[in-house]
């Protein structure tokens, strides 16, 4: 068994064969080994975290590793899964499931980016936030890779949910400005 930070092991989606039907499953992927996730746990349940991972690790007489992935909100337990198989999907194909409504509803409350008047060069601009900072707050929240959360960024802009305040950039993980547009006067 062993206990990772969430940045150390990548999400991925898994297909696993059941009784001759392919099912597609959230997983994740750690030195080149699959892993499916079995059970969520609260911060204050560290020791029933533990305690699950060590039984699963027992009940499987040690021929499959066990992950206890921690960060900031919980643990998760994931099993190594020798029967699954990556699920031949693109980046592209992730974030185009992702329903921009309410992504953009959780990035504008309590917990989301800070969305603040900024200046730049003496001219202020209201309501923005910055590239890097939404990028870091979709890789942790939706726990997307870098790539994943800035080709997020772009599908936000194409859609029209966000721009750039002079709409003179495409999203970028850098220091620039971009706004929603129902905070456009």
């Amino acid at each position: 068994m062993l206990i990772l930070e969430s940045s150390e092991i990548e999400h991925c989606s898994l297909y696993h064969n059941i009784d001759g039907n392919q099912k597609k499953l959230a997983g994740a992927s750690y030195q080149d080994r699959l892993y499916v996730r079995q059970s969520n746990f609260s911060k204050n349940q560290r020791q029933e975290a533990l305690e699950y991972c060590r039984t699963a690790f027992l009940e499987s007489k040690g021929n499959s590793s066990v992950l206890l992935v921690e960060d900031e909100t919980e643990f998760t337990a994931w099993v190594e899964d020798k029967q699954a198989s990556l699920a031949p999907e693109k980046t592209i194909d992730r974030i185009t499931l992702i329903n921009l409504e309410k992504l953009v509803a959780k990035m504008r409350t309590v917990g989301g980016i800070k969305i603040k008047n900024r200046v730049y060069r003496l001219k202020e601009y209201p309501y923005c936030f910055i590239g890097s900072e939404a990028v870091r707050w979709l890789m942790h929240n939706v726990k997307l890779s870098r790539e994943e959360a800035i080709g997020l960024g772009q599908r936000l802009m194409d859609d029209k949910w966000i721009h750039h305040v002079s709409d003179s950039h495409q999203f970028k993980d850098e220091e620039l400005f971009y706004r929603f547009y129902w905070d456009e006067d």
